[in-house]
């Protein structure tokens, strides 16, 4: 995990716009949460990523995951 300080929430409105480009696989960024969400988030993406193997289709938000077109909260 890595936690970066921006100087402006300009600059900070900018990176959190630019987040969905490309990039490796396995990098995120979020915007601030608790322990508590950053638990939760971590375990529905390695849910999902498990799902995924299956060969089904999995979509992920924020504290919710798609399983085949069915919410899961």
């Amino acid at each position: 995990m890595v936690w970066v300080r921006l100087a402006s929430v300009g600059e900070k409105i900018e990176v959190m716009k630019r987040k969905a480009k490309p990039r490796k696989k396995r990098e995120w960024i979020v915007d601030d949460l608790t322990e508590n969400e950053r638990r939760i988030e971590w375990w529905i993406r390695k849910e999902a990523e498990r799902i995924r193997k299956e060969g089904r289709k999995v979509k992920v938000g924020y504290t919710k995951i798609w399983i085949d077109e069915k919410l899961w909260i």
